[in-house]
């Protein structure tokens, strides 16, 4: 899997602080993988162990107001996109839009449907994986852009936005020239290609 590396706004990140971040096809699933390398530990949650854990969060909304990682998912020629969200204590939230920022709704998840979500330490880095079985369905499409996104926020109530790009003046991970993951399947259980384009909107 190709890692990327997630920028933070106008350069201002916590200090000491990487976040690199990918995305594939896993399957008719979507499987989400982040990394937090160096002194992230203000970021986590307090006695974040570790040991792997994999036990299952709650959904829940406004995430964002913690650390949370994120994913934007858009399929080709659509108006409609996904914004995914979980946390580093595993809990989670699907949305879609209609259109940017517009027509919000949270789509109903079987429970087989929910997303596994993982977390473990090695060292100086920080794993942590989310896995939306069936994500393919959802997303009703064979090509679609990705944006890669990260919320880091301390125990003091200093937040630090992280993407693969800025394409606004503020942050703003809903602005489709942030998307620059293209994930594309020849169908949603078999082989899958992943590129990486620029874009100027």
């Amino acid at each position: 899997m190709l890692f990327q590396d997630l920028s933070p706004f106008s350069g201002d990140g916590f200090p000491g602080v990487s976040v690199r971040a990918a995305a594939q096809w896993r399957g008719s699933g979507l499987l989400l993988m982040f990394q937090l390398t160096g002194d992230c530990a203000a970021t986590l949650p307090p006695r974040w162990a570790d040991r792997r854990r994999e036990h299952r969060g709650e959904r829940r909304d406004h995430l964002w107001q913690a650390t949370c990682l994120e994913c934007f998912c858009q399929a080709n020629d659509q108006d409609a996109y996904y914004e995914i969200n979980f946390s580093p204590r595993h809990h989670w939230n699907l949305y879609r839009f209609t259109g940017y920022r517009q027509g919000m709704n949270a789509p109903f998840l079987t429970p087989s449907a929910e997303p596994r979500i993982t977390s473990w330490r090695s060292g100086t880095v920080c794993h942590f994986t989310a896995f939306f079985p069936d994500f393919h369905q959802l997303i009703n499409g064979k090509f679609c852009h990705v944006g890669l996104s990260a919320v880091l926020a301390d125990g003091g109530g200093a937040k630090k936005y992280y993407a693969l790009r800025h394409p606004a003046a503020q942050p703003d991970f809903h602005h489709a020239g942030g998307w620059t993951l293209a994930l594309s399947a020849s169908s949603g259980r078999q082989g899958c290609k992943s590129h990486f384009f620029h874009s100027d909107s």
